[in-house]
């Protein structure tokens, strides 16, 4: 069981800034959890729940019971989002752009997570969702 999390949408601001370097000045982006690698589970309240989500395929590959915390961590992630996105969103204003994963999508390890997240999230609702 994850520890409770707290749920609510940080912006990429001014200070961070300069870590995303593909994100123009009148970008807003928004992110729920922040994830320190390299540290204990219980670092960040999010990152096991993070850490679940970035069980890769060939890790699921060799060892498929961590199947299941990648399954709940996707269902974690898009409830906490589903409910902190406002139902009137109109497509026409507001577009969600999951980030990018680190393999193209022929690669054997593709992990398209967050676009999954983004789908069960806003499932039933009209959305704009596009992948890059």
């Amino acid at each position: 069981m994850l520890p409770r999390i707290p749920e609510r949408l940080q912006s990429i601001d001014p200070a961070t800034r300069p870590d995303h370097s593909l994100l123009s000045g009148s970008d807003c982006c928004y992110f729920l959890w922040e994830y320190t690698p390299g540290r204990p589970a219980d670092a960040t309240a999010g990152n096991q729940l993070i850490r679940n989500l970035k069980i890769s395929p060939a890790a699921l590959h060799r060892r498929p019971s961590r199947l299941r915390f990648k399954h709940r961590a996707i269902a974690h992630a898009a409830r906490a989002l589903r409910r902190l996105i406002p139902r009137e969103c109109a497509p026409d204003s507001v577009s969600f752009v999951p980030m990018p994963c680190s393999k193209v999508s022929s690669a054997c390890d593709h992990d398209d997570r967050i676009l999954k997240v983004l789908r069960v999230a806003l499932g039933g609702r009209e959305a704009d969702i596009r992948e890059l």
